[in-house]
């Protein structure tokens, strides 16, 4: 490629209001033409190439690990139908499906049991995790509690500036981290006072934890609340009862994976009027009907004398207790974990530290389906169903993570592998040994770009270095005599005779990629 065909109308001085070096960077030197405060980055060609070959990485791990690509309208629905129609036997299995998106990949994979599913996931999180550190990119595992696992994230830590970060939780003892649909760990102290009757008072107003409290005078933690979902399918609709207590918040994920269900909502005051006929506000657990799927958070479990809604309009009920005046269908974890929890771990306090997610995984996507199984005739002959889990890798971030404010980008992420500078086009030995070398090293495999601008020196080596090949070639005033200056990832220079060019680029680059060119 030459560059004076390249559109790269890179930009000298910095713009103003771009707080995150690495976007600057880009912006700067062609890759993007938008700001970081926009929702996503807007590709010149630059950046086409610098995400194009990201993705070609991402796409070799899903290759090694014999996941195969489709490209489906509708990825999910699609991914099912087809998997149904094809797995008749265990012996089809692992199946394995993904799908790039608007810069997602989408992964949907199949398997007989969920531990399969998550050995599955950690031999492809450990593969992604040593080919992007080849690139410098450093990785962190955020994994559940389970033996298992329920659910795996890579994230990388950035600056508070980086478009993708976001506040999660860090424990700088085991370097736990999390966010807040992380599992809670399921440690609740017991209660030792005794169980007192039932009393129901008056609460006017007290229509929110904090002025429930505030006018019985009783601890957060000593409430439950009573919250109303719908649960819905395509062929369903479901009220159920989320019981968590007054100082805990719920996560709406967790909910939906012990429901069973792909999407929840609040419900109406016409629906919870029609399940139990109470006004919102002031329902509780005690006295609820029978068939009603009520799903209580572990915290809530075994609690003693707490104060619930009574449903009647402005008034709730003192002592009541677990197992005496309720229970529930089942018990979850389902609150967002917060900075004031311990670490799931080792139990230390907890810092605040900005992340950037890039990979996602589930071992347990079950609930994605509404209840629709793909059934199969396994081992000892049975009808088995096969086991659902899922993953994204978001390429933004992980793109960007790989951008540092100076320097050469990682070798097989930058657009270009070499960039040759003939400074002076004047130099007419200089610029036909340019494009001799340009020839070379494409024959040779590598993305080479020339600089046959007629432009001043300190504005092509102000380029290079915007663009951020890790292999520069200077074509410069010993070009008549066959010498040549090669700049080094690391800075360094040295003059090579032009018969070397090409086995001293491929020296370097195999020696950084630990891979034969």
């Amino acid at each position: 490629m030459k560059m004076s065909n390249l559109f790269a109308p890179t930009i000298k001085e910095a713009p103003k209001g771009i707080v995150d070096q690495g976007i600057l960077r880009l912006i700067r030197g062609a890759f993007v033409n938008r700001a970081s405060s926009q929702s996503s980055l807007g590709l010149l060609p630059l950046g086409v190439a610098l995400f194009e070959r990201v993705s070609g990485k991402v796409e070799e791990l899903f290759d090694a690990s014999a996941f195969q690509q489709v490209d489906f309208y509708d990825f999910f629905g699609q991914a099912l139908e087809v998997a149904s129609g094809f797995v008749k036997s265990y012996r089809q299995l692992p199946l394995t499906f993904y799908q790039k998106k608007n810069r997602v990949y989408e992964v949907l994979g199949f398997t007989e049991l969920q531990e399969q599913a998550e050995e599955l996931i950690g031999n492809f999180c450990e593969k992604f995790s040593e080919s992007f550190l080849k690139l410098g990119f450093s990785v962190k595992k955020k994994v559940s509690l389970n033996d298992g696992f329920e659910s795996l994230d890579l994230v990388t830590f950035v600056e508070k500036s980086f478009p993708y970060a976001e506040s999660a939780y860090y424990c700088t003892n085991c370097s736990w981290c999390g966010w807040e649909d992380s599992p809670v760990k399921q440690e609740v102290a017991s209660q030792d006072e005794e169980p007192k009757d039932l009393e129901v008072v008056d609460t006017p107003g007290a229509d929110t934890i904090v002025e429930l409290c505030n006018q019985l005078g009783v601890s957060p933690e000593n409430t439950i609340k009573t919250m109303f979902y719908v649960a819905e399918g395509e062929d369903k609709k479901e009220v159920f009862v989320v019981l968590v207590r007054g100082d805990h918040k719920i996560s709406e994920e967790k909910v939906k994976r012990a429901i069973g269900c792909s999407a929840i909502r609040f419900a109406d005051p016409l629906e919870i009027k029609e399940t139990v006929g109470d006004l919102a506000g002031y329902l509780g657990p005690v006295g609820l009907p029978k068939k009603l799927k009520v799903i209580a958070d572990f915290h809530v479990r075994g609690i003693i004398n707490a104060v619930v809604g009574a449903n009647q309009p402005e008034k709730h009920m003192l002592n009541a207790c677990w197992g005496r005046d309720f229970t529930a269908t089942q018990v979850e974890d389902l609150i967002i974990y917060e900075r004031k929890m311990k670490c799931p771990i080792c139990s230390s306090d907890l810092d605040v530290r900005p992340f950037a997610k890039v990979a996602s995984f589930s071992s347990d996507a079950g609930y994605l389906t509404n209840g629709k199984g793909i059934s199969y005739q396994g081992k000892q002959g049975k009808v088995e169903e096969a086991h659902l889990w899922k993953g994204e890798i978001y390429l933004e971030p992980l793109a960007l993570s790989l951008v540092k404010p100076n320097g050469p980008l990682p070798f097989g992420v930058a657009p270009f592998d070499v960039s040759i500078i003939v400074p002076s086009v004047r130099n007419k030995e200089a610029l036909a040994l340019g494009g001799k070398l340009e020839e070379a090293l494409d024959n040779e495999g590598f993305n080479v770009l020339l600089d046959d601008r007629d432009e001043r020196a300190g504005v092509k080596f102000s380029d290079a270095e915007l663009l951020g090949s890790p292999v520069t070639v200077i074509c410069g005033k010993m070009s008549a005599e066959g010498i040549v200056e090669l700049s080094y990832p690391d800075g360094s220079k040295r003059e090579c005779k032009v018969e070397d060019v090409v086995k001293e680029v491929r020296n370097v680059i195999c020696t950084k990629c630990g891979e034969d060119k």
